[in-house]
């Protein structure tokens, strides 16, 4: 299966990871609209969805101050969830 990092499409999304080809896009002067109908256009960045998909776990070596660990483990924190909380903030997600 070619895989590319982009696609475009005005209506269908399809799964590449199903095994299933994924459809050719339809020129958007081919889509047929009614009258209050709009055509947008979606635009999947696959390598971000291919990475989420899979979910797998990355180990990350950080380096804070001895002050903020030690008050930080005195309190209990899991420091791989807040991290992963902090970041999805961080990138609106």
């Amino acid at each position: 299966m070619n895989k590319c990092d982009r696609y475009y499409y005005p209506a269908i999304l399809g799964i590449e990871d199903d095994g299933i080809e994924l459809p050719k896009p339809t020129s958007l002067k081919d889509v047929d609209l009614k009258e209050d109908e709009r055509v947008i256009l979606v635009d999947v960045y696959m390598p971000s969805l291919r990475l989420a998909y899979k979910n797998k776990a990355v180990s990350r070596t950080v380096t804070l101050p001895s002050w903020l660990n030690a008050l930080a483990q005195e309190k209990g924190f899991n420091f791989s969830q807040v991290l992963q909380e902090a970041l999805k903030k961080e990138l609106g997600i």
